[in-house]
């Protein structure tokens, strides 16, 4: 049996933390002065900062709950249900900054276009953020109700 099949919630967590962190690193781009300015209080900017700072410390944060939680408690969470989690936030994510963020950078030619308009599209990503807390909330509470022992 492979080694893939036996990956727990927590190091998913933390791979998600680290592609995160990799994508809004991308950002660096704007240490450049001459790309500063032009940059300056753009989606791009935006983008990569909660990419680099916010999602990848949100990931970093559930991969050590997932992983405490059972040496806390004695009780064991459903491992799906973490992983459904997982998958809800990164492609709650990776929806967010692709639909909101890059397309529309590249729809409105990416040249000095404040960031202050409305978007539709941002509301399918905090759809999928908010039904993977609610995944969480469940999970931890039905480890709690169940009592399962954590081995």
């Amino acid at each position: 049996m492979s080694w893939i099949g036996r990956v727990r919630t927590p190091l998913l967590w933390t791979i998600g933390a680290i592609l995160a962190l990799a994508m809004g690193l991308a950002g660096v781009v704007v240490a450049n002065a001459k790309a500063d300015r032009v940059l300056q209080d753009t989606y791009f900017v935006a983008a990569h900062t909660h990419f680099a700072l916010m999602l990848a410390a949100w990931f970093a944060g559930f991969a050590g709950w997932y992983y405490v939680f059972p040496k806390i408690t004695g009780y064991a969470y459903s491992g799906l249900l973490g992983k459904v989690h997982l998958w809800l936030w990164f492609i709650g994510s990776i929806w967010v900054n692709a639909n909101v963020t890059l397309a529309m950078r590249s729809a409105l030619g990416g040249a000095e276009e404040p960031e202050a308009f409305p978007i539709l599209n941002l509301w399918v990503g905090a759809l999928l953020f908010w039904a993977g807390m609610l995944i969480f909330l469940a999970n931890m509470v039905l480890a709690l109700v169940r009592r399962w022992a954590a081995g």
